[in-house]
């Protein structure tokens, strides 16, 4: 005999947040056994997400996205945390300080130095102590 069907419908708009929130179909199952007793495998929620018509986008893959943050950082001048704190308060899919970067990655936009990386050209570089070897002195020379 067949198990009988869940109904997960009463939760679907609580399911269908937690995703947009980037939680995992495994949490989603545990968070609705612990919240409500409802027992559900991640095989099944998925496939009743599918039956919904929901359909989670990859931010990595997403260009409406990347247009978006090249448009923050080249034509605004944000830096990515203000990026970040600008998509999340937009109310999109809010992503971490990791896909900003491999997005940033994907995309090639260039992305100003940090202040404390910038190389100035003028400055003298620091001279060698004595522990140092030089490299450059052949052996053979005294």
């Amino acid at each position: 005999m067949p198990r009988p069907t869940t109904n997960v419908e009463p939760y679907r708009e609580e399911i269908i947040n937690l995703l947009q929130r980037r939680h995992t179909h495994n949490h989603i199952c545990g968070t609705l056994n612990t919240q409500y007793n409802i027992q559900i495998a991640p095989r099944t929620l998925r496939r009743r997400l599918q039956s919904w018509g929901y359909r989670q986008t990859n931010p990595i893959s997403n260009k409406g996205l990347h247009a978006r943050i090249q448009r923050l950082i080249s034509e605004v001048g944000l830096s990515n945390t203000e990026v970040l704190a600008f998509l999340s308060a937009e109310n999109r899919t809010p992503i971490s300080e990791r896909t900003l970067s491999r997005i940033l990655r994907k995309t090639a936009l260039p992305r100003p130095l940090p202040a404390a990386e910038v190389i100035d050209p003028d400055r003298q570089s620091p001279s060698r102590t004595d522990n140092e070897v030089d490299l450059t002195q052949d052996d053979d020379e005294p």
